[in-house]
């Protein structure tokens, strides 16, 4: 995982030999780190926006999940509680009018 990668190299590496690690784990080919840049050639950066933006569709889709699972199954106990009263009152209604 990409992020272990990561939390290995804020630890034990060089900012140079962390980029490196990184880059490698991506995948990418034609870049060049200096000093203080990582120079990529073109078409590089267009491919990690795209994992970027794959990697927040994931993440978007993950929070819409749990949103809509917490909001259904809101839904469902508040019907299920009305169900029960319901048939509590009808029951009762039954049980009364046999008296």
């Amino acid at each position: 995982m990409l992020l272990n990668c990561f939390y290995f190299c804020l630890n034990s590496c060089e900012d140079k030999v962390a980029c490196q690690m990184i880059l490698d784990k991506l995948g990418l080919t034609g870049y060049q780190i200096g000093k203080t840049k990582v120079f990529l050639r073109a078409g590089q950066m267009a491919e990690l926006d795209a994992r970027r933006a794959e990697v927040l569709g994931n993440a978007a889709r993950t929070i819409q999940r749990q949103i809509r699972t917490y909001v259904a199954r809101k839904e469902f106990f508040a019907l299920r509680k009305a169900a029960i009263q319901l048939q509590s009152y009808v029951r009762g209604t039954i049980i009364l009018s046999f008296k």
